[in-house]
């Protein structure tokens, strides 16, 4: 998988990676290196120990232009330093001076290198993405502008939840899915006039402060909030209005928690892709309605 800076995955196209790593002239190596091992082990049947010297085709010097090619060709595609250096040693021993190979010792030498291209080709994975979820890769929006300018925190973490499920780790995209709800829940309570809340620690209170806070204490305590905030309101649409908005949201955060945030969180769960997608769609409406009256401070 390629890894940017700041990013966790990037998408690449099939003619991309064949652009990367210039697929024509690994083919054209691996061809020329089959076409040299075919005529080394042609050779070794027909009973042929060493090349003519006076063959055109000079094989020695032709295998160690080809290996020189190679060696370019893996600094050039980012292939491991070992591989290049194990073909530029190759390169070397086959153009000094007063040595002569023999088919068998050329044949060893073109198999080596072979064994070294492969290795090379196959240890360079990639992760395929199904085309429904293409969009949802390094998505900061993923639940909408006005999610991402309202809680500018939980940005990192829809941003992952949609990574996630477009490689199909789905319980990882439900745990960044509660985290980005934990946000919204911070800012609600934040909203509310709560930056800590109210604990008690050997007879004594205390207080925590919203990001060291369990779920269940914060909910508790905003629910007298809300009750007391709506109950001073006179009768009418902005009383309506504020029951629509405060009391579903409560609601849907304790659900939340107790249908899926403390299982994943506590390793009790584990979740399809069609579950993730659809826990991701519950906690993209929350966190659309929350930020149609709050944001981060």
């Amino acid at each position: 998988m390629q890894v940017l800076p700041g990013r966790s995955i990037r998408l690449w196209s099939i003619r991309e990676i064949m652009e990367l790593f210039q697929s024509h002239y690994l083919t054209y190596l691996f061809d020329s290196l089959q076409m040299w091992e075919n005529i080394c082990e042609k050779a070794k049947t027909d009973g042929i120990t060493e090349p003519s010297p006076d063959d055109e085709r000079e094989p020695q010097t032709a295998i160690a232009k080809l290996f020189g090619q190679a060696f370019e060709f893996c600094k050039k595609v980012g292939f491991s330093p070992a591989a290049a250096a194990t073909l530029e040693m190759a390169r070397t021993r086959l153009i000094s001076k007063g040595k002569r190979y023999d088919y068998s010792a050329l044949l060893t030498e073109i198999l080596a290198a072979k064994a070294m291209l492969f290795h090379e080709h196959w240890s360079h994975a990639f992760v395929a993405v199904p085309e429904r979820h293409r969009e949802t890769v390094n998505k900061d929006n993923l639940f909408g502008d006005e999610v991402s300018h309202a809680f500018k925190s939980a940005v990192p973490d829809i941003r992952e939840a949609g990574n996630c499920l477009a490689v199909g780790c789905s319980t990882a995209a439900v745990f960044h899915s509660m985290r980005a709800v934990e946000w919204g829940l911070r800012a609600l309570a934040a909203h509310l006039g709560k930056t800590s809340v109210k604990c008690h620690r050997r007879g004594k209170v205390v207080y925590k402060p919203l990001p060291y806070s369990e779920w269940e204490t914060i909910l508790n305590q905003l629910g007298p909030l809300v009750d007391k905030r709506i109950e001073a309101m006179k009768q009418g649409p902005k009383k309506q209005t504020a029951q629509e908005f405060y009391y579903p949201a409560l609601l849907e955060i304790r659900a939340m928690r107790d249908a899926w945030r403390n299982h994943v969180m506590h390793t009790r769960a584990e979740y399809s892709p069609e579950a993730a997608e659809a826990i991701m769609g519950h906690v993209e409406r929350l966190m659309r309605m929350l930020a149609t009256r709050i944001k981060e401070a």
